[in-house]
């Protein structure tokens, strides 16, 4: 059972690292910036500030956020020991 919920934190925990485009349809990251996530302020730097390399960089950081995120799941639910 462990498995299983492990697996289901880890989709749920990438999931949320993903989510830009209900965000930026629904309030744009708005009221201010209360709904502003890391995806979404990378598109801005991107798009409206005309900033390629600093969003690269941002995206590398989000890449290296979800992988330290599986891993320390993958710790807590013990997923790497056999069954």
């Amino acid at each position: 059972m462990k498995h299983a919920i492990g697996t289901g934190v880890i989709i749920s925990a990438t999931s949320m690292l993903q989510k830009l485009d209900l965000i930026l349809m629904t309030t744009n990251g708005g009221p201010g910036t209360k709904t502003l996530n890391l995806p979404l302020y990378i598109y801005e730097t991107s798009m409206r500030d005309n900033q390629f390399g600093l969003a690269s960089a941002q995206g590398v950081i989000l890449i290296l956020i979800g992988l330290f995120s599986i891993l320390i799941i993958n710790r807590i639910y013990g997923m790497n020991k056999e069954i």
